[in-house]
């Protein structure tokens, strides 16, 4: 910056009150396609009628997004609700489909006039006010925020919550949000539809862990166990180099139940639970089954895969447990064991002397059998 203040300061505080209203429209757009599979939604709409569209089963949804700086008056939205009288006769007549509904999203709460006006008898029942103070009209709906970080925050936390994104939380609203803008320009039709949802979402789902190619025959030890037994969790220990994985990836080849490994090696406990969905949902789950899922991350990700492979038999191998503290392995991986009831023959891979470690993340599991 060349250290000079700006020419005209009033043209500089229209300017960014602009850009911060569109942001926050954009961005509570960003949050419906969040919230697009919850909702049940047929079509987002863009820049049509009104600033947002949400076509849902039944219902249309017709949603104005309004910043301001001071309590929300009667003028900020007497053309809305006024104009909205046309678009309820559009509806009336059969043009269009599903029950209309009005949601004027303000991140300020309503002044003592608009406030009394919306109080009278007189105030459209199809018409609501939603402020950061106000209930929400569907259950679905993100909240109205008081100002940008807060908006920004929220949708990164339910950005979070999106099955198998390959994008950070934070990167997939900024994508989600310009693609909002790129949309309000006419392009698509200006309309996002359940697969063009599903595509932004970048739900990177595919089978990355196989068991490790044996670089040489591999010569059986004595007394070495089964793959699979009875035992719902089982663990194999041994010092480094005993042949642990070498014995897994030789007894998976002549194993006639579907098996995943899943290696533990690179990841914190914390990231354990949505990777191991993950690759169960590669490997096991159809199309249909994974888009299905519901948003969510980490063990309850991985309880609603579970839920999925439900009369499903599964084995799963996971490697270098032992690298895993009981503590954070207990919340990261708990689930493994307390939502087993499909997936059998869990068995973890570690070191002599750290096992009780693993042993003890899998709370109720059958007692160890040493190697």
């Amino acid at each position: 910056m060349h250290g000079d203040t700006v020419i005209d300061a009033d043209q500089l505080v229209r300017i960014t009150s602009l850009h911060r209203g569109f942001l926050y429209q954009h961005l509570y757009a960003a949050a419906c396609l969040l919230r697009f599979k919850t909702a049940g939604m047929h079509r987002l709409l863009v820049e049509r009628d009104e600033d947002l569209e949400a076509v849902l089963p039944g219902r249309h949804l017709y949603l104005q997004v309004k910043t301001r700086s001071r309590p929300l008056q009667w003028g900020d939205v007497s053309g809305a609700v006024d104009g909205f009288a046309a678009v309820r006769a559009r509806h009336t007549e059969g043009k269009r489909s599903g029950q209309p509904q009005l949601v004027i999203v303000a991140n300020m709460p309503p002044g003592p006039q608009l406030a009394a006006k919306m109080e009278a008898a007189d105030w459209p029942g199809d018409v609501t006010v939603l402020t950061p103070q106000a209930a929400l009209p569907q259950e679905w709906l993100p909240p109205a925020w008081s100002d940008l970080e807060e908006g920004i925050a929220w949708c990164t936390h339910e950005a979070a919550q999106v099955p198998f994104s390959s994008l950070a939380p934070l990167t997939l609203v900024w994508k989600l949000a310009a693609r909002v803008i790129y949309a309000c320009t006419g392009h698509g039709d200006q309309a996002f539809t359940a697969d063009t949802v599903e595509d932004l979402h970048e739900q990177f789902v595919k089978e990355p862990q196989t068991f490790p190619v044996l670089a040489h025959d591999y010569l059986p030890q004595a007394d070495q166990p089964a793959l699979l037994t009875d035992d719902r969790v089982r663990l194999i220990t041994g010092f480094s180099g005993a042949g642990k994985t070498a014995w897994a990836a030789h007894a998976a080849q002549h194993c006639p139940e579907p098996l995943t490994y899943f290696d533990t090696v690179a990841l914190t406990a914390d990231a354990v639970a949505g990777g191991l969905a993950r690759e169960l949902a590669a490997r096991h789950l159809n199309t249909d089954q994974r888009t299905g899922l519901p948003p969510a991350s980490g063990i309850d990700l991985l309880r609603a895969v579970h839920h999925q492979l439900d009369g499903t038999s599964v084995a799963v191998v996971l490697d270098n447990v032992h690298r895993l503290s009981a503590t954070r392995a207990r919340t990261g991986t708990a689930g493994c064991a307390a939502s087993r009831g499909s997936p059998e023959g869990l068995s973890g891979s570690g070191a002599a002397g750290q096992a009780p470690a693993a042993e003890d993340a899998y709370a109720s599991a059958a007692p160890p059998v040493a190697w």
